[in-house]
Formats: C-alpha cells, sequence, structure tokens
C-alpha cells in the first residue's frame, strides 16, 4: 500500500496582534506580530483495491465579540477561535467523514494569552451567532437536515441544537425565553429513538437554558423540517420574527405552528412567558407533544 503527503503551496494564514487589538488607520505603520499560524495538507493512500483514501485538514482563524454583562452593563470582549477541520474520503463513496476542533482564545489586551475553552464535533465548519453563541454545522449527506449545535460562547459549553432558523423573540414581549429551536429527526446526528418522533421544539432563555418538547405522530409523516413559526395575531402570518410597530404592544401567550404535510398546522401550541402551555395544545390526531430531551448533542 502506498501513500503520499502532499502540502498545500498557499500563502500561510497568519493571525496579527494588531488585527485582534482593533487596530485603525493610525496602525498601518506599526509592525504587526505573528502570534500563530495554521496550517492546510492532504494526505492519500491507494490500497490494492484501487479505492483512494484521503485526509484532509485545514485550518482557520476567526475573531468575534464576547458581549458579556458586568454590573448591568455590556462589556465586549474579544474571543479567538482557531478551527481544524479533518475531513475522510474515499473515491467509492460520496459522502465524508468530518471532525472539527474549535479552540477559543480571551485575555484583555492579548486575546491570545489565554486558552477559555475547546470543542471537538463531528461538523463542517463553525461560526459566531451574534456574541452570544459559538455555532458548528454538520452538512447532510444526501438526503436530511443539518444540524447547528449551540454552544456557549464565553465557556464553550454546549446549550441546544437546531435544524431550522431560530425564531427570535421580542425581549419587550416575553422576559425569560428569548428563542425557539426546532430540531428535526432527520439529520447525521442519528436516526429517531422511535419511527414515530418528528423532532423537538425548544424554548431557549437568555443564558441559553432549552426546555424541549418531542413532537411524534402515528401518521406516516416525513421528518425533514416543517414550515413553522410563531403566528402574528396581527394578520395570522406565520413568521421567525414579530415585526414591531410603534404604540403597539403583545403579551404573552403567543401561538407556535408546526405544519408537517400541508399548508393546514396540525400542531398548535400556546408560548407563554418560557414555557409551553401542554394542557392549551391544539393537535390534529395522531400527534402528541410531552416533554422530552434529545438523546444525544
Amino acid at each position: 500500500m502506498r501513500s503520499w503527503l502532499l502540502p498545500i503551496t498557499a500563502p500561510p494564514l497568519l493571525l496579527f496582534a494588531a488585527l485582534v487589538t482593533g487596530a485603525t488607520a493610525d496602525d498601518s505603520k506599526a509592525k504587526p506580530s505573528v502570534e500563530r499560524t495554521a496550517r492546510a495538507e492532504i494526505a492519500v493512500q491507494a490500497g490494492p483495491d484501487g479505492i483512494r483514501r484521503y485526509t484532509l485538514v485545514n485550518q482557520r482563524f476567526d475573531v468575534g465579540r464576547l458581549e458579556g454583562k458586568e454590573n448591568g452593563k455590556l462589556v465586549p470582549a474579544e474571543i479567538v477561535v482557531q478551527q481544524t477541520l479533518t475531513r475522510h474520503e474515499r473515491t467509492d463513496l460520496d459522502s465524508a467523514d468530518v471532525r472539527l476542533e474549535s479552540t477559543a482564545w480571551m485575555g484583555g489586551d492579548r486575546p491570545l494569552s489565554r486558552q477559555a475553552w475547546r470543542i471537538v464535533d463531528r461538523a463542517d465548519e463553525g461560526r459566531f451567532w451574534g456574541g452570544t453563541f459559538y455555532v458548528t454545522r454538520l452538512e447532510p449527506r444526501g438526503p436530511g437536515e443539518y444540524l447547528d449545535r449551540y454552544y456557549d460562547l464565553a465557556t464553550g459549553r454546549f446549550l441546544f441544537a437546531a435544524s431550522d432558523s431560530l425564531v427570535e423573540l421580542d425581549p419587550k414581549v416575553f422576559r425569560r425565553a428569548r428563542w425557539v429551536a426546532y430540531r428535526s429527526t432527520y439529520t447525521m446526528a442519528g436516526p429517531a429513538a422511535k419511527e414515530s418522533d418528528l423532532g423537538w421544539l425548544a424554548v431557549v432563555s437568555e443564558d441559553g437554558t432549552a426546555r424541549s418538547y418531542l413532537i411524534s405522530s402515528s401518521e406516516r409523516v416525513p421528518h425533514y423540517n416543517p414550515d413553522w413559526g410563531l403566528v402574528d395575531p396581527r394578520d395570522g402570518s406565520v413568521v421567525k420574527r414579530l415585526r414591531p410597530i410603534v404604540g403597539e404592544t403583545l403579551a404573552p401567550p403567543l401561538e407556535i405552528q408546526l405544519s408537517f404535510d400541508s399548508k393546514k398546522p396540525q400542531v398548535r401550541l400556546p408560548l407563554g412567558d418560557g414555557e409551553i402551555d401542554l394542557d392549551r395544545a391544539r393537535l390534529a390526531p395522531g400527534y402528541r407533544v410531552v416533554r422530552g430531551e434529545p438523546a444525544e448533542r
């Protein structure tokens, strides 16, 4: 069996301290210092069966801002994340096995002086979500949904996962709930525990604490993301974010609707300030909603 290690001949990715500390036009003549470098490489292994196996390693750096609070005041801080993506591919398969290692540094005037957290995930990429979350994404291989995992940007602690964009809740309307997330069972993270399980709905607070609800159906329903969102009580539209109108005040409970296989919603859930009122849920025949957490991240 033969193998090669082929270096990628590209300029090294450099992270400059001047960039991290907020360089301006007046700093253009200052000589930046290289804090860290990134690598990229590809290894090729050819077997006697004619199948080639590739291992690709790519690194990159991202700089973001953490929106922390101190004594009730917003205190932004810089955070640097190094991503190391390792992909294993074969010429006889369309899919690839992936591993994403994310390492974060924070530290006052020298953000790279203190490692804050490290996350190892089965994911294709990571990104900042505002100044609140670090999110990794696992793309589908063939049919299915992507999976976003949300982590606390300050600590790296896992919070919740979603397979669709979040519903954003107005803090003037909801004091204890900030987002609603939907996670389908039809992702690369693994099949549902039961064939009847469709997905989880999570009501997420400002600190990332999630209260999850399992949605299931005895009917034959596609496990893709449903058409879903918050019902705007002013016009009946289903949206991911309510339009604010000056002088108009909304108050919970508001309704979350989910339509799995038709334009008519099968699941209607009253959303109070922080949780769903299951006693007042309106469900189509065969559907069920209970408190329940996903078995894995």
